[in-house]
C-alpha cells in the first residue's frame, strides 16, 4: 500500500514516540507500507524541527 505523508504527519511521527503517525512510520520501516513524500515536505519537516524541536533533528536525519 502506498501512503502520501504530509509534513504534519512526518513531524508528529518524529516528535512523539506514540500515536498513529509514529505507527505509520514504523509500518514503513517494516516495509508493510510505502510512504510517498515530496522533497518540499522533507524540507518543511526539517525546517519545523529545527525551529520547534531541534533535539529531534538527529532522529529525523536517521530516517
Amino acid at each position: 500500500m502506498k501512503v502520501f505523508v504530509d509534513s504534519s504527519v512526518f513531524f508528529a511521527a518524529i516528535y512523539s514516540a506514540h500515536g498513529y503517525a509514529r505507527d505509520l512510520l514504523l509500518l514503513a520501516i517494516d516495509e508493510q507500507v510505502q510512504l510517498i513524500v515530496s522533497q518540499d515536505v522533507l524540507t518543511e519537516v526539517e525546517r519545523n524541527l529545527g525551529r520547534k524541536a531541534p533535539e529531534k533533528l538527529a532522529t529525523y536525519k536517521r530516517c
